[in-house]
Parts: C-alpha cells; structure tokens; sequence
C-alpha cells in the first residue's frame, strides 16, 4: 500500500511529499491477510492510475542540447569506469559518444562549445582529457594525435601570455577575459589543463607543455591559496607535477600486463604506448624504474609508490 512518509519528503522543500511503496508485495500479504497475487494486482492497478494521471499535465522541459564539455566529462568518466569493471560496453559507450563529439562538434580546426555556439575553455580542456583517456585505454594513436592538436589550438586561442594560464573564453565579454581556477561545481579547466599538460609532454616529450604547467601553476598560486578547499583541483595538478608517473606500455594494448597497468592504483599517471616488447618501465621526474614484465609485480609497484606518495 501507499503512504504518505516521512521518508517521501522532498530534500528542497519539506512541505511537499512523494507517494512510494513502503513495503513490499509480501510484506502487505502478510499485514492485510490478501493473497499475493491480489496485493501484486491492486499495486499494479494502482501505479498505472497514477501514471496515467501524471501524463495528463505537461512534462518538464528537457535540454537535449549536446554539449562538447559535458560529453568530455562523461566519455572520461565512462573510460574510468571501464579501466576498473571491464565492461567492454562502457568503452563502446565512450568510444561512440568521442566519435560524434569530434564529427558534429570539430569542424574545419574550430570547435564548438554546442552547434553554432563557439568553444569555451572548458570544452578544450574535457574534450582533452576525453581523448587521452581514449588514448591510455585503446592505444589508438589518433586519439592521441588529436589530444596533441587541441591543446596546440587551446595554448593559442586561450594562453595568457602576460601571466600565464588560460582564459575562460579566446575574447572580451563584456569587455573583460575571465581567468578562473575555482572548482564550481567540476574541476576548474585550469587546473585540469596543468595535469594534462603534464601528461601531453610524457607522451609526446614535447618541453613547451613542461613549461607552460610550470607557468600555470606560478599563475594561480596565491589566488589558490586565498580561496583554499574551492580550488581542491589546483592542488591536485601541484601534486602531479611532482609525482607524475611516465608509465611507457612496451607492450598491445590488448595484452594482460596492459590490462594491469590500467586498474592498478596510483594517483597520477601518464601511460604511452612503445612496442611490443613485453614489459613496462615507470619513471618519475627524472627517475626510471627497471622493467617490469609481470603484471602482479606492476599491480605491486604501482600500490608501493602510490602510497608513499599519499603518505
């Protein structure tokens, strides 16, 4: 049966209240002396009168508007999400989701934030990150080559070349540039771009990446020290300039010691992809590790070093 419960209140306004099922089919049986299948009818019956009623009033607006920044943050987190589960639908999932992304959204070098609406930093910046976690995952060196090309066009349209760190937009609105490193709500694209500057000169050994981390960081130290818990991320990049690991995957993607490399735990890590040559070496900062060519002694090395770091 239905009631009205302390448990259906809604969290944004205590004076409205939802109808649910408190107990189950059994339970009623059991309260009510009905048999089981009656009670299952008559809630059946019930919930049917109750939808039937809600689709008579005008259904809430929905924004079905494809955005590149949202879709970046999903495709990564879909790509996560696939790294520790191992469903091959998650990866698909993603994997169609970037492909859409790239063919509606990047179009003649320029990219959109939605269509007809030009990019902002944030759409660079997650659309980025998608496609290295496409990357790191697949081995496909288009999407690493594409990484690479958009952060080369993000550095031009959106660098602040005074005092380094990007703009949120490649011109004046309003007549001013906004240059923000809060987390509201998501991780600021400014401190996100550190970390994947980082990550593009591991994988592509290219020093101006290196060095415009560098600059960043310098850029929004005060202010991420005055706002402190709302610029979380910018510490998180600060992190990783010190302890990113260069994890070189002398091996197919496909093969176990890979698969290892990508559940196995450490904060930050940069994977690239050599040849096939069956084994893995880690280096950090200036520092290589000697090569490992079984995956429970990566999953042990990775553990070791990722705690000494949160340590």
């Amino acid at each position: 049966m239905h009631f009205i419960h302390e448990r259906a209140t809604m969290h944004h306004d205590k004076s409205k209240k939802v109808l649910f099922l408190v107990m189950d089919a059994g339970e009623i049986a059991r309260e009510t002396g009905m048999g089981l299948q009656k009670v299952s009818e008559t809630v059946k019956r019930g919930m049917r009168k109750l939808l039937e009623e809600r689709n008579k009033r005008k259904a809430p607006f929905i924004d079905r508007t494809f955005y590149t920044s949202l879709n970046g943050m999903m495709i990564t987190a879909y790509m996560k999400a696939f790294r520790l589960f191992k469903n091959s639908k998650l990866k698909d999932f993603a994997l169609k989701s970037l492909t859409r992304i790239l063919e509606d959204h990047f179009i003649n070098n320029e990219l959109l934030h939605t269509e007809g609406v030009t990019a902002i930093l944030d759409d660079y910046i997650y659309l980025i990150e998608a496609l290295v976690s496409s990357y790191e995952v697949t081995g496909d060196k288009n999407y690493f080559n594409k990484a690479d090309k958009l952060m080369q066009l993000c550095m031009e349209k959106f660098w602040d070349k005074e005092q380094g760190g990007f703009f949120d937009t490649d011109r004046e609105v309003l007549g001013i540039r906004l240059k923000a490193i809060e987390d509201i709500p998501h991780p600021s694209a400014n401190a996100l771009s550190i970390i994947l500057m980082l990550k593009l000169h591991a994988m592509t050994e290219k020093k101006k990446y290196y060095l415009y981390a560098q600059e960043s960081l310098k850029a929004f130290s005060l202010k991420a020290k005055d706002i402190g818990i709302q610029s979380g991320y910018y510490y998180c990049a600060l992190d990783a300039y010190f302890n990113m690991m260069k994890l070189t995957l002398q091996t197919k993607p496909a093969d176990k010691l890979a698969g290892t490399a990508l559940t196995s735990f450490y904060p930050y890590m940069s994977i690239v992809y050599g040849e096939d040559r069956g084994y893995a070496v880690p280096c950090i900062r200036e520092t290589c590790y000697e090569p490992i060519n079984k995956p429970e002694s990566l999953k042990i090395f990775c553990q070791i070093i990722g705690q000494k770091i949160l340590n």
